[in-house]
């Protein structure tokens, strides 16, 4: 395992855990805005 193989994964990680935080806000937003 190479230090730029580590990074990549670490840098993926970081993008996957960052696209499901926005999916979750944009569900809560309309969730509330459907049942308001």
């Amino acid at each position: 395992m190479t230090m730029k193989d580590e990074y990549l994964r670490l840098m993926r990680g970081l993008v996957g855990g960052m696209a499901i935080a926005v999916a979750l806000v944009c569900a809560l937003i309309a969730a509330v805005v459907f049942l308001s």
